[in-house]
């Protein structure tokens, strides 16, 4: 255990060690999410061919531009 640690742990209780532990864990899994870590070691956990992968990126970028497409006429129809 680091200095810090045990200079930040000194002198506090279960319940408050287990509180800073929470917003830490929670604060990182934030973080990891925000990257997309996750998703890319997903990602790369088994080989796909260029042509699978072409293929998703095409599929993907279809379903960005419906769902802009959708946006664009929904602000279009409420402020007509």
């Amino acid at each position: 255990m680091s200095a810090f640690v045990k200079v930040f742990y000194r002198g506090t209780s279960d319940e408050e060690k287990a509180a800073a532990l929470e917003s830490a864990l929670k604060s990182f899994k934030r973080k990891v999410e925000r990257e997309g870590t996750i998703k890319e070691v997903r990602r790369r956990e088994e080989y796909q061919p260029p042509s699978v992968v072409k293929r998703m990126k095409h599929k993907e970028s279809i379903k960005r531009s419906k769902k802009m497409e959708s946006k664009r006429r929904r602000f279009n129809r409420d402020y007509k």
